[in-house]
């Protein structure tokens, strides 16, 4: 049972994807749930304004998708991007509505956006990775109330992009930080393909998998954190070598949410 847990529709801010597009691919691939996780970020340095759902209609469209595919089950998500200087304006959006995963994420703490390269040469890249998981763990310490810790790689990947000779081992403590502190707090850790098919580093992947598994880190997803319709199918197409490599290192489940309750599925 393969189904994506992370994808963005056009009720996100950097996204144009039909709903109902993403739903027929999902039926293509007889996928049992359908989740979009739209993002949610306040005072965003990317535009410099909060990026916000119009839930209702989003809920609709979900409705629709469950009437047309009636094999789908549609499912509410969110990724909610970490700032500590908006905690409450994050718990009160993910009690405001009923999601079935929530998936937080870090892009930017106020002074860097970990998406800009001009901030990581700015500020060296080493420095710049430093503050990028130090606030991954501040966030992990902070705030709670999520399912997922998406993509903790998003930040590296930029730097990568930059000098393609740094390896994930240059920060293995920190990483092994983060991964302890997911352990603990009984959360789940996102693969995130888009990250992944960026790097083009197969030796990366393989490398933090078995430092979490080592760690004693058993609960993953796989997602695509899909922004167009080509990037959704291109999950499906290749979603089964991930998994092989997942098993290569001892994991034998996969998670999915619904009512925010972790379920598993043997692969």
């Amino acid at each position: 049972m393969i189904h994506d847990q992370h994808c963005h529709t056009s009720y996100s801010l950097d996204s144009k994807a039909s709903i109902k597009e993403y739903a027929k691919i999902a039926n293509k691939y007889n996928t049992k749930y359908f989740v979009c996780t739209d993002h949610i970020e306040f005072d965003s340095l990317y535009n410099n304004q909060n990026w916000t759902v119009d839930y209702e209609s989003l809920k609709q469209d979900l409705k629709e998708i469950g009437q047309i595919y009636p094999n789908i089950t549609p499912l509410l998500g969110i990724e909610i991007g970490y700032r500590k200087d908006h905690l409450d304006d994050m718990v009160k959006t993910i009690n405001g509505e009923d999601f079935d995963v929530v998936n937080m994420s870090i892009h930017d703490n106020g002074i860097y956006d970990y998406y800009v390269r001009e901030s990581f040469i700015e500020v060296g890249l080493t420095n710049m990775l430093d503050i990028y998981f130090n606030n991954i763990i501040d966030g992990l310490n902070t705030f709670t109330d999520f399912n997922v810790l998406s993509h903790f790689d998003y930040g590296f990947k930029t730097a990568y992009k930059i000098d393609d000779s740094l390896r994930i081992e240059q920060f293995e403590d920190k990483v092994r930080q983060i991964f302890r502190k997911v352990i603990e707090l009984d959360k789940t850790l996102e693969i995130n393909l888009k990250v992944q098919f960026a790097l083009k580093d197969t030796n990366h992947l393989q490398t933090w998998l078995k430092w979490y598994y080592e760690e004693g880190g058993r609960k993953l997803t796989i997602s695509s954190d899909a922004h167009e319709i080509k990037f959704y199918e291109d999950y499906y197409q290749s979603v089964h070598e991930m998994i092989r490599k997942v098993k290569s290192i001892g994991f034998t489940n996969l998670c999915y949410f619904i009512k925010r309750k972790e379920y598993q599925y043997e692969i």
